[in-house]
């Protein structure tokens, strides 16, 4: 009995992503590379208190004392291994790193055993190459160390562990950025060549309407999106989000080009037609790199089986990637969402409208959605639909926000009720906390949403914004997330600016906001936020520049007799002259969105700090859903260390 002891420890697995397929074509780099990581990893380890228990051929086990130098190890060997093996001339290789930390038999040739080992195993095969993933159990130790970032990756069945366990990317702030995440500064100025897409990665270009009426556009939408959606849950897979998506509907790009542009190394393409109760949806999976057919389908069926023909394009994109499904996620991709076929007729006419993010169609929404739970009252995607309606009709309407978030937040609990394992419906309970200022409440709904739908962007993009107003420079990590799901969401670009300019990192905001009008010259909220930038930079010449672009693209919030009664401010009086001919035009035009937050912030700028506070006491007392903004905004500099802005972010809960 003497021979063995039980004890707790950090144990940290690494090896060397598509070792196997590389030792295949060349067993001389692949042996070179095994060296390559025993050397490093002494380093590593020896470095920060581990010890190396065994190596076994391409891959490695150590233990630690502590979790904190386990996770700072796994991140700093991925990096040296990725770094040593492009400077030796090997190619770009990634390590796959997983930790967690339990109870473990130690024998007496110093040899581990026990559960502890089985879980971190598993726990790095689950984990994405170039990343280092850890279990909950570590994740709950380190989640409030500030230097620590976690993402969630959800739930997982892994081999020998009775229950599921929920999974963690982590990463470093202070540490330089891993394949999971790229600094936006370096990839806006691209000082180095894009990294290759990862093999399992995949964007499913909008489906082409062929049917004869134009108006069946929204079931070739909505087919798209289902499968987008299908896809989105398995999560040894990267599917780019329907924002990004939408913007190719219709284009002549080459296939590699927008491979590219969006960062997959496989593109889905298809079409759709509907004639009465008849449907063909063609599809093909193609390899972007060498515009090889990986796979491609026509359906020829009633419409009734419209279901288990996406469930069918999602199998067989799964099975041509080689991605392995969970049980669980084999399940949820076989599960029918209703079987009324006229409720999901009305689910993907609401689902075509809410994209649209205008009060017209968010109203559109509405109705179709109230129609598909009219139909089928058990229809829980249709029913979390209509919260994200309601809860968006909050901040593009007029429409009484009290109304419409009860709306939201009723919605949103019933289809939980159908369906708890709903990340969507979580995120809209986020945005109805969101916007009743219950923090706490929010950030639990995302977490949430991300644990159970770690490829839904839009989360990770509330979550974000949410952040700002928290822990900015979480936000960032948060946001970079949301962007490699969504490269070209110019919304999720707009929030990453304004988190970049909240940790005072103004320029590289900029360079955001020019990428973002790269992409959009007429994108009217890039222009804003631009404008914005400037301004806190003291570039005030620039500042009008973009508002007299606004003044055509925006003229209901930029008037151009408004900017021209600024321009002759700013040259008659310079900064000052800018900023009181700004206040008075907002007191003489009550009709501009927004007008008393920014009339706030132009009285903040000008030391008018009585009126500015009177003015934020009164959108406190509207329930403004702008005011929390100001927890972040430049615009409220100069009075944050004024006692009553310290009272302002206490009645706002966010002290």
């Amino acid at each position: 009995m003497t021979a063995r002891s039980h004890r707790l420890a950090a144990l940290c697995f690494a090896d060397i992503a598509e070792y196997t397929e590389l030792a295949g074509r060349n067993e001389d780099q692949a042996l070179a590379l095994v060296e390559l990581l025993q050397g490093v990893a002494r380093g590593a380890v020896e470095e920060h208190g581990g010890r190396i228990v065994k190596f076994l051929g391409d891959a490695i086990l150590f233990e630690f004392p502590s979790t904190d130098a386990a996770v700072r190890s796994g991140i700093e060997l991925r990096d040296r291994f990725a770094s040593e093996a492009l400077a030796r001339g090997l190619g770009s290789r990634d390590l796959r790193v997983g930790v967690h930390v339990g109870d473990i038999v130690t024998a007496v040739d110093g040899d581990v055993y026990g559960d502890g080992v089985n879980v971190a195993s598993r726990v790095q095969a689950a984990a994405e190459p170039g990343h280092v993933w850890v279990s909950e159990d570590v994740w709950r130790q380190l989640r409030q160390r500030p230097e620590f970032r976690f993402e969630p990756r959800g739930e997982r069945e892994l081999k020998g562990v009775a229950t599921p366990v929920a999974l963690y990317g982590v990463r470093l702030v202070s540490a330089a950025p891993g394949p999971a995440v790229r600094d936006m500064a370096q990839a806006a100025t691209k000082a180095e060549p894009p990294a290759a897409p990862h093999k399992r990665s995949v964007a499913v270009l909008p489906f082409a309407n062929m049917s004869a009426s134009a108006e069946n556009e929204y079931f070739s939408d909505g087919v798209t999106e289902e499968i987008l959606a299908l896809l989105a849950q398995v999560e040894g897979l990267k599917v780019i989000s329907r924002t990004s998506i939408m913007r190719y509907k219709g284009t002549d790009k080459p296939m590699r080009q927008i491979a590219e542009e969006l960062g997959v190394a496989s593109i889905l393409e298809g079409s759709v037609r509907q004639a009465g109760q008849r449907v063909r949806i063609t599809a093909q999976l193609i390899d972007a790199a060498t515009d090889q057919h990986l796979w491609a389908e026509r359906y020829d069926r009633d419409l009734e089986d419209i279901f288990a023909i996406q469930t069918d394009v999602a199998e067989r994109i799964v099975e041509a990637l080689r991605v392995r499904l969970t049980p669980r996620e084999q399940a949820r991709l076989v599960e029918r969402p209703t079987e009324n076929v006229e409720a999901y007729r009305s689910y993907l006419k609401g689902r075509h409208f809410l994209s649209r993010r205008t009060r017209l169609a968010l109203k559109q929404a509405v109705q179709h959605f109230q129609k598909a739970v009219t139909s089928d009252p058990s229809f829980a995607l249709a029913w979390t639909g209509l919260a994200e309606a309601y809860a968006l009709l909050s901040a593009y309407s007029s429409s009484p926000v009290p109304e419409a978030l009860t709306r939201a937040r009723d919605a949103a609990e019933r289809a939980l009720a159908l369906d708890p394992r709903l990340g969507e419906a979580h995120t809209a309970l986020g945005g109805v906390a969101w916007s009743e200022w219950k923090w706490e409440e929010a950030e639990a709904e995302y977490r949430r949403a991300l644990e159970l739908a770690p490829g839904y962007a839009t989360a990770y993009h509330w979550y974000g914004i949410l952040l700002m107003a928290r822990r900015p420079e979480e936000a960032i990590g948060v946001l970079q997330h949301a962007m490699e799901l969504d490269p070209v969401s110019l919304p999720i670009h707009m929030a990453m600016g304004v988190a970049l300019t909240a940790v005072g990192r103004t320029e590289q905001a900029i360079e955001v906001y020019e990428k973002a009008i790269g992409m959009d010259p007429n994108y009217a909220g890039a222009h804003v936020n631009l404008a914005s930038a400037y301004e806190k930079l003291d570039r005030y010449e620039e500042t009008l520049n973009e508002w007299e672009t606004l003044s055509r693209l925006s003229h209901e919030r930029f008037p151009p007799d408004l900017v021209a009664e600024v321009r002759r401010g700013y040259e008659s009086g310079g900064e000052r002259g800018f900023r009181e001919a700004y206040l008075e035009g907002l007191r003489t035009r009550p009709d501009l969105p927004s007008r008393i937050f920014d009339m706030a912030a132009a009285c903040a700028q000008l030391g008018r700090a009585d009126e500015a506070f009177a003015l934020l006491d009164r959108l406190i007392d509207e329930r403004s859903i702008l005011v929390w903004q100001i927890r972040f905004d430049p615009g409220f500099d100069p009075v944050r260390s004024d006692p009553r802005f310290r009272n302002v972010l206490e009645r706002l809960g966010l002290d």
